[in-house]
């Protein structure tokens, strides 16, 4: 048994001498709120069962959202390691799988919405990006164009 701080009155959480598919083997005919409140009381094989059981779908489901798949794992990471260090003030789940799909959905949006105000951030680096130099006939067209607007608007030739 090892003391979790977190947890109220310091209170003794069990760990199990088990190997990875052995601690899969222990929840999973668990309900999500047993596997979640477990986690949540320090219980680190069932964080390892959470990451093994839903890391793959995870990024599936990023992946129908963002092409990156970098930045997908460096969401579902921080997902992750934001758990990790909240346990023991974690509210309760009723079903992990949509908490989970949630979570990155908004790490995804956060991250992007990011990276974008950083881009942003220096319009000198945006105006490089999109200079457009235009053909001197296409010049002279719009000119031309405009001079007819012009023409035909106030009637004079």
């Amino acid at each position: 048994m090892i003391n979790n701080p977190k947890l109220p009155n310091n209170e003794e959480v069990h760990v199990y001498p088990l190997g990875h598919s052995e601690s899969i083997k222990v929840y999973e005919n668990k309900s999500d709120m047993d596997i979640w409140n477990a986690f949540n009381k320090g219980d680190e094989f069932a964080f390892n069962y959470i990451y093994r059981m839903y890391v793959t779908v995870l990024f599936k489901y990023g992946s129908q959202m963002c092409k990156d798949q970098s930045h997908i794992q460096d969401c579902i990471q921080n997902i992750f390691i934001d758990l990790r260090r909240k346990r023991g003030a974690l509210s309760e789940v009723q079903s992990i799988k949509p908490y989970l799909f949630k979570i990155l959905y908004r790490e995804l949006i956060r991250k992007s919405n990011k990276s974008r105000e950083e881009i942003c951030k220096d319009p000198e680096k945006i105006h490089k990006n999109f200079l457009i130099e235009f053909s001197q006939e296409t010049i002279i067209i719009h000119q031309e164009n405009d001079q007819e607007k012009f023409e035909k608007n106030t009637g004079c030739h």
